[in-house]
């Protein structure tokens, strides 16, 4: 008799044990998720335990999928990690700090003063200077940048004021330099005689013969007289 009652005790408490754990909620394990609601789960479990619908597999918020090409040009996060190029970077929310590995070296540049201008509108000393910014150059010299000068071919080289020699005055004034003498640089003294043959420069000035006005570089015509003779 007391050993049946044992075995009814025994099987009681199984049955109780049995459910306990049938009435337990499974472990929930996982990446975590973020939640149409904005909420970021540990797990989708989790996730749909609580009644929230999966937006994305990824901690909040979610993000457009990035397709990027598989170029190597690695640049160096704001996070310290290295990336295969900028838009993967980009794809994983992270800034990029400077071009190249892990860690970021510092950036040397000659103390020239050869004026760029950048993309961002900004003027720097030199381009080098503007690649240290992670700035592409717009063009030479200070910012604003002049509109695209389209110059002939034709070779009549001019001194620069800043003793550079150009192609032609054309190519000169679109670099913004005014010139100084035509011909290659340096520029050479003008000697012109001491004799008066007036013309008048395309600058509305007399000059006293047409090798001054050269020296000038000015166009100019030659004054003509003209006698009338009345015979009575």
């Amino acid at each position: 008799m007391r050993f049946s009652l044992a075995i009814l005790l025994v099987l009681a408490c199984y049955l109780q044990i049995d459910q306990v754990q049938s009435r337990r909620e499974p472990v929930c394990r996982g990446l975590p998720v973020c939640g149409t609601d904005g909420t970021t789960y540990k797990n989708k479990c989790l996730a749909n335990r609580r009644g929230a619908t999966v937006k994305c597999d990824r901690k909040c918020p979610c993000k457009p999928d990035c397709i990027c090409t598989a170029d190597y040009k690695p640049v160096c996060g704001a996070n310290g990690k290295t990336y295969s190029n900028g838009c993967m970077a980009n794809c994983a929310g992270v800034k990029t700090k400077c071009k190249g590995t892990c860690p970021c070296r510092p950036c040397a540049c000659p103390f020239s003063l050869k004026p760029v201008c950048g993309a961002d509108k900004k003027t720097y000393p030199n381009s080098c200077t503007a690649s240290c910014k992670r700035v592409k150059v717009l063009c030479n010299g200070k910012c604003p940048c002049r509109q695209m000068c389209k110059c002939p071919g034709t070779k009549s080289p001019v001194c620069g004021v800043n003793g550079q020699t150009y192609k032609n005055a054309c190519e000169a004034s679109c670099k913004g330099v005014k010139t100084k003498c035509k011909g290659t640089c340096p520029c050479r003294p003008c000697a012109c005689p001491f004799s008066l043959k007036p013309v008048c420069g395309a600058d509305k000035k007399t000059y006293p013969n047409s090798c001054t006005a050269s020296c000038k570089y000015v166009c100019y015509h030659i004054f003509q007289l003209y006698t009338t003779l009345f015979l009575y």
